[in-house]
């Protein structure tokens, strides 16, 4: 099914943005230090 591939790729780009996400405010908390 399409929606199923979707739903896979949504979850993967997720996951990528989260940890960007993760290390953008880990780098910000670094520099307010």
């Amino acid at each position: 099914m399409l929606i199923e591939q979707v739903e896979h790729w949504v979850k993967q780009e997720a996951m990528k943005y989260m940890d960007t996400l993760r290390r953008g405010i880990s780098r910000l908390l670094i520099k307010q230090i």
